[in-house]
């Protein structure tokens, strides 16, 4: 039997003691020998480059998102601090999505600086991740799983402007 049919049977019998990361590693080696693109897929619903925007005041925003421009808030989608405040949010109207949230490692508030990001989804989250990396990117956020079934990282490019990377892993 070949080691990439191997890998894939263990894969499915995950109570083996195996390790998916090494299953997402096998993958993007295999998708990269095959020369597949490294722009992978959004999950359902959800466009691939997604503006994130920073307000002081998260709350009064989507009232007036809602009020001024008839965005709808994605309630189930609304993440809060442990302190009870906002840290994220997702508004949409038609098929386009913004995400908000409160100045923090993603952005300074709009009256002192960046207030905005892109987040994109593609393959290969790592590999992609050392590439920016040696063109010269801060990495402010190292690729991680989140709870939400993306594995994602933020970049600074050479004039400020923040970037999320996202692969859906689940």
């Amino acid at each position: 039997m070949s080691d990439d049919l191997t890998l894939l049977i263990r894969a499915l019998y995950l109570d083996d003691g195996f390790d998916a990361s090494v299953l997402r590693g096998e993958k993007e080696r295999l998708m990269g020998s095959i020369g597949a693109s490294a722009l992978g897929a959004a999950p359902a619903g959800v466009p691939r480059i997604i503006p994130h925007l920073i307000y002081d005041d998260v709350p009064g925003a989507i009232a007036w998102l809602s009020r001024a421009f008839g965005f709808r808030e994605r309630a189930e989608n609304r993440v809060l601090e442990p302190d009870g405040t906002i840290g994220h949010a997702e508004m949409e109207v038609g098929d386009a999505l913004i995400m908000l949230g409160p100045p923090s490692v993603h952005g300074e508030s709009p009256q002192r600086g960046v207030s905005a990001m892109l987040q994109v989804y593609i393959e290969g989250v790592d590999r992609h991740c050392e590439r920016a990396r040696a063109a010269g990117a801060r990495i402010v956020l190292e690729p991680a799983d989140q709870p939400w079934g993306d594995r994602r990282y933020q970049a600074t490019d050479p004039a400020g402007h923040q970037w999320h990377f996202a692969q859906r892993i689940h």
